[in-house]
């Protein structure tokens, strides 16, 4: 009897006549209702005698499908999602069919307070025999209409939602438990079916957008393709003449940088091979493109220095000046003095850097230029023979810095330069020898790595060519001063304070063993009679010591001073004497007696740490606790002229190089 709908013919097995009636069933049960595995599997037995031929139809179908999967999830509970102990609950089913996804979910995040409501499963894929992953879509009430994917095993006590805006938790379940079943709920999918789903057979495709077919390319270019898939997309490989360009991008618009100078001028082909979630590929047509890049640029500039010319004699600011060209063009032109960058380079022309020659020293320079390209050619001058003269004149002030370094200004206070050397330890009293060499004496090391108990040398010139001067400095080393002859004392701010005796290239010679109080030899300063060492120990006094004949001398002053605390102390060419005190600065006459003393009421505190005179009538004197440096009419008393030092650091102290 010919089966109408099914396009064969059938016979009788047994006492079994397959009618369109059954047809009807059938195809009800395939189409609509959930099958349970014994309920298919005694179908297919049934219909197996027949002998049936239904190419397209349900049998087909049914056979395809294995043993019909009917896999699902479910999950109810709390967990625990964050590190600080947040919590969410959840609620969560669903599933395959006979290829139809359902279920749903409910999920909210207590420290967000975030709501989600699944209104659908559209995918469901078994990652192991116990782990499933749902996705669907929901509502949410901080986020709008969103996709989901709960992650979950069976038996497991961990719970994981992501959502596609990047929310992502995760945790142990405080409550509740996770289940995996089935129709029978017993039973997993076959190998190679995925919860009743057929594996995903079909490529994705790709287009390359750019450049074109036939199109010339030079430097650096964009290639690009679009691709799809009837799943999802995974990347997309791009190839030049068959090996890979670039890593794969994985993320839609597909493109990747090509620099096409790597590749031989000529024709060469670009393909983008398109890779779904399932490692289908599918690869783009060919596009052919001819590359023509011009040949590089190995020619160098040249560059000549216009000023100043050669043998000139040079002082003060000057600038230096060059003139350069190339074949394609100049990038930059960098001035070297002796070999070292002077200024940094200069990338328009007229080329010039401006050079303070009283950074150098006085003697033969050598100046060169050196220009550069695009390319990265690079040509230098012809070099440029100077001789430095400058005339140092002063009064200078030179005021000393807690970090170490030292400022350089002229006589009305502006700055010149900053003198750093190698150490970090404090800098407060400066002195300069015959030569008007200065000497900067560094308590203990503040920084790391960087030395400390130290006397620095800078030249004339501010230069710190003459590096360190003595040795065995281990009690911080405060203040420094020198003989007619050369020697150099240095006063030590702590341990015993003992005055240490160096010769004129460092050697030490003697170490004095002076009365201290409060603090070591904190700053000391020399009579003009060679042996009568003035200094001060952080009390009420001025002591003395004749270094001549190792003899302990009486107090300079005739009874304590203003203040509490004396700091520096300077010898006046009349033999009297200024003591910068914590409180007030003092000047003594030649008999110790207290004359006058200095003060800037309107300053928000006191610590005058520094005192020198100009030798015309005036002073200066730095003010540690506002950095605050004062020019004083030592007659009168009053306020010449001032600076601020620093507005974070600590003017220590001050020297005036005569």
């Amino acid at each position: 009897m010919p089966l109408s709908g099914f396009g064969g013919s059938a016979r009788r097995a047994g006492t079994v006549q397959l009618t369109r009636r059954l047809d009807i069933r059938i195809l009800g049960i395939a189409g609509r209702r959930a099958m349970s595995k014994p309920a298919c599997s005694r179908l297919l037995l049934a219909l197996a005698p027949l002998g049936l031929v239904m190419a397209g139809g349900l049998f087909e179908a049914a056979r395809a499908q294995g043993q019909c999967p009917c896999d699902s999830m479910s999950g109810a509970g709390k967990a625990s999602i964050t590190t600080s102990g947040g919590k969410a609950s959840f609620g969560f089913t669903g599933g395959v069919k006979q290829g139809s996804f359902w279920g749903d979910l409910t999920y909210k995040d207590y420290d967000l307070g975030l709501t989600v409501e699944g209104t659908a499963v559209t995918g469901y894929a078994a990652t192991s025999p116990n782990t499933r992953i749902i996705s669907g879509s929901a509502r949410t009430n901080l986020y709008g209409d969103r996709t989901y994917r709960i992650t979950a095993t069976d038996g497991r006590t961990t719970f994981q939602i992501d959502l596609d805006n990047g929310y992502s938790r995760q945790g142990p379940l405080l409550s509740g438990k996770i289940t995996l079943h089935d129709g029978n709920r017993k039973s997993t999918p076959p190998p190679g079916y995925t919860c009743g789903i057929p594996p995903d057979a079909t490529p994705p495709t790709a287009t390359i957008v750019s450049p074109g077919p036939g199109s010339t390319v030079s430097g650096s270019t964009m290639v690009s393709a679009n691709a799809s898939d009837d799943v999802g997309l995974a990347g997309v490989q791009f190839e030049l003449d068959g090996a890979p360009l670039g890593a794969e991008d994985t993320a839609a618009p597909y493109s990747v940088p090509w620099n096409t100078a790597t590749a031989a001028n000529g024709s060469h082909t670009l393909t983008a091979v398109a890779r779904d979630t399932s490692n289908n590929t599918g690869a783009s047509s060919p596009v052919a493109v001819t590359v023509s890049n011009a040949p590089p640029d190995t020619t160098p500039p040249t560059v000549t220095i216009t000023s100043p010319s050669s043998g000139s004699v040079v002082s003060s600011v000057i600038t230096v000046a060059a003139s350069a060209s190339d074949n394609v063009g100049v990038t930059g032109v960098q001035f070297k003095l002796d070999g070292a960058p002077l200024g940094g380079e200069d990338t328009a022309a007229p080329y010039s850097a401006s050079w303070d020659t009283r950074t150098a020293s006085n003697g033969s320079h050598t100046l060169t230029a050196v220009a550069r390209d695009a390319a990265g050619n690079t040509g230098a001058s012809s070099p440029v023979a100077v001789t430095v003269l400058n005339v140092l004149t002063g009064p200078d002030i030179f005021v000393a810095l807690t970090n170490g370094q030292v400022q350089w200004r002229n006589s009305d206070g502006l700055l010149l330069r900053v003198l750093v050397g190698t150490s970090a330890g404090q800098a407060s009293s400066l002195n300069f020898d015959s030569a008007r060499n200065l000497y900067v004496p560094h308590w203990y090391n503040t920084v790391g790595g960087l030395p400390g108990n130290t006397i620095e040398r800078f030249d004339a010139n501010g230069n710190l060519i003459l590096g360190t001067f003595g040795s065995g400095y281990n009690c911080d080393p405060s203040s420094v001063t020198f003989d007619p002859a050369g020697n150099a004392y240095v006063g030590q701010a702590d341990c015993t304070g003992d005055i240490l005796k160096f010769g004129p290239g460092g050697d030490p010679s003697a170490s004095f063993d002076v009365p201290v109080t409060q603090r070591g030899t904190d700053h000391i300063d020399l009579a003009a009679d060679g042996c009568t060492m003035f200094y001060a120990s952080r009390d009420k006094n001025i002591y003395r010591y004749n270094v001549c004949t190792h003899t302990v001398l009486p107090n300079f002053n005739l009874q304590p001073l203003p203040g509490t605390s004396a700091f520096h102390v300077r010898i006046l060419p009349d033999r009297g004497v200024l003591v910068a005190d914590y409180e007030v600065i003092t000047r003594l006459d030649a008999a110790g007696n207290v004359v006058q003393t200095y003060d800037v009421p309107s300053e928000a505190g006191h610590f005058w740490g520094g005192v020198d005179f100009v030798g015309d009538g005036t002073f200066w004197a730095s003010n540690g606790y506002t950095s605050h440096v004062f020019r004083f009419n030592i007659v009168t008393g009053a306020v010449v002229s001032s600076f601020i030092a620093s507005t974070d650091l600590t003017a220590a102290g001050v020297a005036v190089r005569r």
